[in-house]
């Protein structure tokens, strides 16, 4: 027969041996679960600021007459200048209040003169339309000015010395070198843009 202390030694012998037989259960590391939260933090808050950035802004319409010339061909009798060159910089919008509309400042690099004569190299094209964040508004912008792009444009001159586009669609976009598409898709070389 066993001893006390015998039986006692047997019992912890066989509860080490259990123990190390035991499975621990699996715990995924906290490194998932922080890099999941930090996943989808990086997703929903951009998009919640651009959610909420973009909503709420009321549409105006421009009270400002703009001739509508259905013709692209008669832009070139139409417009007092007729130019080539790069928009270099796009101004943040401007509301008017008293008027109620929206216009934006176009600043834009002349490489060639078609029609008309201009002493500068750097004129400021005004247009219609634009966003205005401070006051949430935002109205349908005139032409497709993008900042790098080179375009034809079609345009008169106010007593301030400020251009404006002849017609909402008075400006043409470069597809090659010297070939621009108006908005109907009409392509026009440079070279019988000069010979008209």
């Amino acid at each position: 027969m066993k001893s006390n202390r015998e039986f006692l030694d047997g019992m912890y012998s066989k509860a080490e041996v259990l123990e190390k037989q035991r499975i621990k259960p699996y715990k995924a590391p906290r490194f998932n679960y922080n890099f999941a939260a930090l996943a989808a933090m990086i997703i929903l808050i951009p998009t919640i600021f651009f959610w909420k950035g973009n909503t709420g802004y009321q549409d105006i319409t421009s009270p400002m007459m703009i001739r509508n010339i259905e013709d692209s061909s008669s832009y070139f009798q139409e417009a007092d200048f007729v130019l080539t060159g790069i928009t270099e910089k796009i101004d943040e919008s401007i509301y008017m209040k008293e008027d109620n509309y929206i216009y934006t400042d176009i600043n834009f690099k002349i490489e060639e003169a078609l029609k008309g004569e201009i002493d500068s190299k750097d004129i400021i094209i005004r247009v219609n339309g634009g966003m205005v964040k401070k006051e949430k508004l935002k109205s349908k912008i005139e032409g497709k000015f993008i900042k790098g792009e080179s375009s034809l444009v079609f345009l008169s001159k106010d007593e301030q010395g400020i251009y404006y586009l002849i017609s909402p669609e008075s400006q043409f976009e470069q597809i090659k070198e010297d070939l621009f598409k108006d908005k109907s898709g009409n392509e026009y070389s440079l070279e019988k843009l000069k010979n008209n």
